[in-house]
């Protein structure tokens, strides 16, 4: 399985590189848009509050400071996360199998 994961991270960490800077600019604009989104009724709303205190964080702005970071990237810097956590060889990379044989 491990295989798999890393030939998909391959591919797709080249597909970023291809990108262009359109295409690119439009899918960060669609993330943005995505974090953006009004809670779609009441429950929705209480449910994000709820989540928020049950991890005793109490960021309850958190999509709006999601959003104002996204805003700040670009694909160099995208690239960097990518290559540091993502990619084979990656200083900060944790293996999927690691993380299973913890628990």
């Amino acid at each position: 399985m491990s295989e798999r994961v890393e030939a998909f991270l391959v591919t797709f960490r080249q597909k970023i590189t291809d990108m262009e800077e359109i295409e690119f600019g439009e899918n960060k604009q669609a993330v943005i848009d995505k974090l953006l989104e009004k809670d779609k009724n009441l429950s929705e709303e209480s449910y994000r509050y709820f989540a928020q205190i049950n991890k005793g964080m109490y960021v309850f702005e958190k999509s709006k400071l999601m959003a104002d970071v996204v805003e700040g990237m670009d694909k160099a810097s995208i690239l960097k996360f990518f290559d540091a956590f993502l990619a084979a060889g990656g200083e900060k990379v944790r293996n999927c199998e690691e993380q299973i044989d913890e628990h």
